[in-house]
């Protein structure tokens, strides 16, 4: 998923999205936007 869309998202959303992803860097691309609200 593109950054910008990961900042569309609130953080429920975030939250729900990073628990089923596997992918590591995906999953640090979430975290970040979730630092980022």
């Amino acid at each position: 998923m593109a950054d910008e869309a990961l900042a569309g998202l609130d953080e429920g959303a975030l939250r729900k999205l990073l628990e089923v992803t596997a992918d590591l860097a995906e999953r640090r691309r979430i975290r970040s936007a979730i630092r980022e609200l």
